[in-house]
Order: C-alpha cells, then structure tokens, then sequence
C-alpha cells in the first residue's frame, strides 16, 4: 500500500510541475513581439522606461522629440565585469517626434525596415501595430541628428546612433545608440 502511496505522489508532482512548465512557456511566447528582432543585451535587473526628453535632446540635439520612451544601462556580460569607466552606456528609444523632424528623416532612409531594432522589450509596447518603417543608415543619422554635438557627462565620450528607423504615418522613430568613452 506505501508503493501505491509514493507512486501516486511521485505520478502526481511530475504532473503538476509538467503542466506549470507548460503555463510558464506559453506566457512566455504570448509576450514575443515578432515585429522586433530579438533582444540579446544582458540585463541583471528589469530597467525601469523613463519619459524625460532632456536625456534624448542631450544626446542628439537636432532632434526635435514631442514623447519618449527610453531605457539605458551599462552594457555588461555576465562573465567579464569591466569597471564602469572602461563600459559603453547603450540606450534604446522610442521617440514621437514632429513632422518636420520625420520628413527630413524619411527623405534620408534607405528603404523599408523587414525588422524593427533589437530593442529593450518594455519599450514594444509604445510601437503601434499599423506602423510601416523604412531604415536610416546610422551614419546619415550621426549627421542629422547632430549628435557630434550631443551633451554628455564627459569630453572623452560621444554618442553614436548604432540602428534607427522611422515611421513617417506615425511621426516615430525606434533606435539603439551608444554611448563610448575614449
């Protein structure tokens, strides 16, 4: 009878936990954005999104944002921790910006986006769904958005626009740029 028992139990816990796997992949798949290439930047901690604009004029100053949604952090890699000052500073935005702003943009890009950046997944969900993207090739970008000028903490660092694209229906830009210390 005690066989019975430890077999019913054992039957029962492996049950349970291949049901709760399942919940937990399904949850998981449910949050994918398949418009966006998949985000591989390692995270320790969930970041918080921020809306201040004086962080993205800062860093490019020929932009002329209405809304942003952005997120930023010391690029790590879980194996090899750098002291802070030798570590690039990514950010990832989501940016409303004026028509004069997307136009000058749209003229600029290269055609349209099969993908959308690799961003921070929080930041997916102020990306509209009817939106079509075309590319901007991130030097022409540099250029545009004046970030030769931007605003950092320190002279031996500049900001570097590394992907960006632009939606000219909804005066929006996605981008991934960095910060780098010389």
């Amino acid at each position: 009878m005690s066989n019975y028992r430890r077999r019913t139990v054992i039957g029962t816990v492996a049950c349970a936990a291949l049901v709760l796997a399942g919940c937990s992949r399904s949850q998981d798949e449910s949050h994918k954005d398949d418009r966006f290439a998949p985000f591989s930047e390692y995270v320790p901690q969930k970041l918080e999104v921020k809306t201040d604009l004086e962080s993205v004029t800062n860093r490019m100053p020929g932009l002329r944002p209405s809304a942003a949604h952005w997120v930023g952090q010391y690029q790590q890699d879980q194996r090899e921790p750098l002291p802070y000052p030798d570590r690039p500073y990514w950010f990832h935005a989501v940016i409303s910006i004026d028509h004069d702003s997307t136009r000058v943009l749209e003229e600029a890009s290269a055609g349209p986006a099969d993908i959308l950046p690799a961003v921070y997944p929080d930041l997916h969900q102020y990306v509209p769904e009817g939106c079509a993207f075309s590319t901007v090739p991130a030097k022409t970008a540099d250029k545009l958005l004046d970030v030769e000028h931007a605003q950092l903490d320190s002279k031996s660092e500049w900001f570097a626009v590394e992907e960006i694209v632009i939606s000219s229906g909804c005066d929006l830009i996605i981008m991934r740029g960095m910060v780098y210390r010389a």
